[in-house]
């Protein structure tokens, strides 16, 4: 476990450093004062704002800019990449999103948004996206769920809830092989 966690930690150091660099050597001045997120994809730097993709190479020169239409709060998606896919994972919800290499999104899922899985935990590993917790509908989530892509439909993990007797939201979700860490969690 303490292997998992120093990799997160070391990924999230990354990622200070690179925002560090990019705003202090970038021909562009990028606008921080709206929501981001940052994705390192193949050999470029993607930083998703409100309605703009700015994307970087590996020597952090500006390859270029693009809007894109996508009609939710960033903050409220993690963004994971597979292969040359690009996902977008709803934090609250069951909604998961693609953008494809002419900067459109497509969701791929048939759930509903039904906000009852608020600030989840959510992580990619091993092909499969993973959602843990959240809050709605005034109660916590105790469940992990998975996403079936051939279905495009989110489905309980067997077992998930052993061991847990209350739900949570705002944590960090860890793995290491099949199993799963649940760190820095609130409760009601």
């Amino acid at each position: 476990i303490l292997n998992c966690i120093f990799n997160v930690f070391m990924k999230k150091i990354k990622f200070i450093f690179l925002l560090i660099t990019i705003v202090s050597y970038s021909q562009t001045r990028l606008n921080f004062d709206e929501e981001f997120r940052i994705l390192s994809h193949q050999d470029s730097i993607k930083i998703f704002t409100k309605d703009l993709l700015h994307v970087y190479n590996s020597d952090l020169k500006k390859i270029r800019e693009s809007e894109i239409l996508f009609n939710h709060k960033i903050k409220d998606f993690e963004i994971f990449e597979n292969g040359d896919s690009i996902y977008f994972v709803s934090i609250n919800s069951g909604l998961v999103y693609t953008l494809n290499d002419k900067d459109l999104f497509k969701r791929i899922d048939k759930s509903y948004d039904h906000k009852m899985q608020s600030d989840s935990s959510v992580i990619f590993e091993k092909d499969t996206i993973f959602k843990f917790g959240g809050y709605g509908f005034w109660s916590m989530r105790n469940l992990m769920t998975y996403y079936d892509s051939k279905q495009s439909e989110w489905f309980p993990k067997p077992n998930s809830e052993k061991g847990l007797d209350e739900g949570y939201s705002n944590s960090i979700l860890l793995s290491d092989n099949d199993d799963f860490y649940i760190l820095g969690v609130y409760k009601m």
